[in-house]
């Protein structure tokens, strides 16, 4: 990889994108174990703020601190397997590691995303979908550069 520039910046990128779903994930506990409440840019869902809904129907909000923990543990998870997809795999030139480390996010994403445009409540899009964008545009130039990196690797190493 030391003469392999692409593949270099690529698995950089990649292992970025990685750990941003990491600190993503972690946002997320540091949220819900310092204040009880929806997610990052959500204020109120029907009108009642967490506030109220503790007051009202505390199972209630603790069923959703419990999903957001879930989905904290499930980004802190895909960031570590993209990372170490990355570095142990990408890095050496296995085209296997590459798809894997771009097919997890991508399942993560084609699911979690679409729901947003169709989601029923009030949400400052900028809070609460921006990083995720950002880890998008990471990964996706980090896989770019990485394939290309893969090629010229394929093109070198002898069958």
């Amino acid at each position: 990889m030391n003469d392999n520039r692409s593949l270099r910046w690529g698995v950089y990128l990649i292992m970025a994108a990685g750990a941003m779903a990491i600190a993503s994930g972690l946002s997320m506990l540091a949220r819900f174990f310092t204040q009880a409440g929806y997610e990052s840019g959500v204020d109120a869902l029907g009108g009642v703020t967490s506030q109220q809904l503790a007051q009202t129907n505390p199972a209630m909000l603790s069923y959703i601190t419990h999903l957001h923990v879930n989905v904290a543990g499930l980004s802190i998870a895909l960031g570590l397997a993209v990372i170490a997809l990355a570095w142990y795999g990408i890095k050496n030139g296995h085209r296997w590691a590459w798809t894997t480390a771009i097919l997890l996010p991508a399942v993560y994403l084609t699911h979690s995303v679409p729901v947003h445009l169709t989601a029923d409540f009030a949400y400052d899009a900028t809070v609460h979908l921006g990083p995720i964008v950002i880890v998008v545009l990471t990964l996706a130039a980090g896989a770019l550069l990485a394939h290309r990196g893969l090629q010229k690797h394929a093109r070198r190493t002898p069958a």
